[in-house]
């Protein structure tokens, strides 16, 4: 702002000039120091930032120039508003002081420095209070994004520390699987094998001596320990997921991240029975179904993907369409081949369409040949 109404003042001194240019050119030496000393004072008084030292040297650049156009040119008199708007603003005055300020030296001109004070006046007073509304926006912007940035910088801590309270409840609960295990085996399986060997240890003690009674000891423990395997396999079928919870589980997490920093909206729908898929396949799945959600993200500007998995008669269907841009003319990148890869690996095909939004079909046999 300082550097337009520097120019302004500029403008208005090559005014002066121009129009001393026209006259007699009477004191000519005196006018142009004159004219130096103005824009070299009002120069000096935007390099201080200090209100108060700018405000007394534009007060005394007013005065002096104000005496010089009443006595010495008399059309020094334009330059005396924009000291007049400066000097309201810096002192917080309302405008109408600063429109009757400038109104009255026109009682005191007259011909034509009347109409030029008027005009210069006029433009040099809409030129200021355009600078000012204008800076004023400007600060109002410039405050508005630093609140935002602050409010920006606490949303990442608060994302920061949910992002840690979701790991610390995630190796809590990790801990507490683990010791739902270790409980289960100590109980189960520890008791079994503590008891079979006390009787193993009677057995050797007897098998010379009793043999029939050892003979009875080694069947009983025999059958402790066939109850003890059976109750092993029903801990671990227990513990165990089975292979479709853990693909659909971690696609429901690798759908969630992928688009958890955008604002493409996702829905996951899958129909059949999911055990029919074998678990080497979901690997595939995954795969494809990340790649595909990446050129969803980079490619399509799309709001909206479905991700749709169907256990058909003889094949396995996988589909992600977003209703994004799409594209008359498919351009197969190393994403898209890599899909295609995984794909016929599996001896099945893959299918893209680009005529409404944009679509990736994986479709797998049932059985493959491995």
């Amino acid at each position: 702002m300082d550097k337009w109404i520097l120019i302004n003042k500029f403008i208005l001194i090559l005014f002066c000039a121009l129009e001393y240019s026209k006259g007699n050119m009477k004191d000519v030496i005196l006018i142009i120091t004159l004219m130096l000393i103005y824009l070299s004072i009002n120069a000096v008084a935007y390099i201080f930032k200090n209100k108060a030292v700018r405000a007394v040297i534009l007060t005394a650049s007013f005065l002096m120039f104000g005496v010089c156009g009443f006595t010495i040119f008399s059309l020094f008199v334009i330059l005396l508003p924009v000291n007049i708007f400066e000097l309201v603003d810096i002192f917080k005055f309302p405008w109408t002081y600063a429109i009757s300020f400038t109104i009255i030296p026109v009682f005191f001109i007259k011909g034509d420095l009347f109409n030029s004070y008027i005009l210069t006046t006029s433009l040099s007073g809409c030129i200021y209070y355009l600078l000012r509304n204008l800076y004023s926006k400007v600060m109002d912007l410039i405050i508005e994004n630093d609140d935002l940035r602050k409010k920006n910088y606490d949303l990442f801590i608060k994302i920061d520390r949910n992002d840690e309270y979701k790991k610390d409840l995630k190796y809590l609960s990790q801990l507490e699987e683990r010791n739902k295990i270790a409980q289960e085996i100590h109980d189960s399986i520890g008791h079994t094998i503590s008891g079979s060997l006390m009787q193993l240890e009677a057995a050797k003690l007897l098998v010379y001596k009793d043999t029939d009674r050892a003979a009875g000891i080694i069947v009983n423990v025999i059958g402790i320990l066939r109850n003890g395997m059976e109750s092993i396999r029903i801990t671990l079928r227990n513990i165990k997921p089975q292979s479709e919870e853990i693909g659909i589980n971690r696609l429901k997490v690798l759908i969630d991240e992928k688009l958890s920093n955008s604002n493409v909206r996702s829905s996951l729908v899958y129909k059949g029975n999911l055990l029919e898929i074998p678990y080497f396949y979901w690997k595939v799945i995954y795969e494809n179904v990340k790649e595909a959600l990446t050129n969803v993200l980079k490619y399509s500007n799309a709001s909206n993907v479905r991700v749709n998995i169907e256990v058909l008669n003889k094949f396995i269907k996988v589909e992600v369409k977003d209703n994004g841009r799409g594209s008359d003319k498919i351009t197969k990148g190393l994403g898209i081949l890599g899909i295609e890869e995984r794909t016929h690996e599996l001896g099945g095909k893959v299918i893209i369409d680009g005529s409404d939004g944009f679509t990736i079909i994986t479709l797998l046999p049932k059985e493959v040949n491995k």
